[in-house]
């Protein structure tokens, strides 16, 4: 499935990360759908990369759900950022920096701070 370019601004988890998470889906299956939005009728995965590939490695069947698509980017801010605590400072920043060619370029003046409590 081809994966939205917001879902992208975020690493995925390493190899050990990713086996916990196979291993704990194998055992209590997916708690959490993986998000999906249809953008011009084609379906792009916007959050659960890695719950997809770990149910891959678990042989679970995935479950899909079809988020709104007017915000994208805070979908992907929200259900990330804020809840993946693995991710240092840094990667946060970066994720909020890159995230700026989606929203239409660098943010305007006053808009930094804005910008940054997404970290």
């Amino acid at each position: 499935m081809e994966v939205h370019p917001a879902a992208n601004l975020l690493p995925m988890m390493n190899d050990e990360e990713l086996q916990g998470l196979a291993d704990d889906i194998r055992d209590n299956g997916l708690r959490e759908a993986i998000k999906i939005v249809v953008v011009q009728d084609k379906e792009l995965l916007l959050d659960g990369r890695n719950r997809l590939k770990a149910c891959e490695a678990a042989g679970v069947e995935p479950r899909f759900e079809s988020v709104n698509g007017d915000d994208p980017l805070a979908t992907v801010i929200s259900a990330n950022v804020k809840r993946r605590k693995m991710l240092t400072m840094g990667q946060r920043a970066i994720a909020v920096a890159e995230s700026w060619p989606l929203v239409g370029g660098a943010p305007k003046r006053g808009s930094h701070k804005q910008m940054a409590r997404q970290c």
